[in-house]
């Protein structure tokens, strides 16, 4: 790959911030992994001030969130509720995300009160590159 900041092209040197390959390289380079920043940010969320832990905490919780949402952990519900009168029709449709696992465990109990379909989770497809 060749160096973004020798480029003559200003379109490579601003391309390069929004490019995965410098990313790549740099976590690459500096030996930096997911176990590292684990560590760096439990290490903030057990710090004694209340200023540091309480945003680590947040940032903590939305990483599990995204690893959570990646691997498939959560689907949604889809709800349709229809009603009549002699003048008008009325469907109403809510959707909602839940964890998998509880929509599992309670699926056969609801399913007598409320009819919706559990939709399984959907693998995008990763096109393979050139590399």
């Amino acid at each position: 790959m060749e160096d973004p900041r020798k480029s003559s092209r200003p379109n490579d040197v601003i391309g390069g911030f929004f490019g995965v390959e410098p990313f790549e390289a740099a976590i690459k380079a500096s030996r930096f992994d997911i176990q590292e920043e684990l560590e760096i940010l439990i290490a903030l969320v057990r710090d004694p001030d209340p200023k540091v832990a309480l945003p680590a905490q947040r940032q903590f919780r939305a990483m599990l969130k995204d690893v959570a949402g990646a691997n498939g952990y959560f689907g949604s519900i889809e709800k349709t509720q229809r009603s009549s009168s002699e003048e008008q029709f009325i469907e109403q449709k809510m959707s909602t995300n839940v964890l998998l696992s509880n929509l599992r465990r309670d699926n056969e109990q609801d399913r007598q009160e409320i009819e919706y379909e559990v939709h399984e989770p959907v693998e995008a497809e990763i096109p393979e590159s050139d590399a």
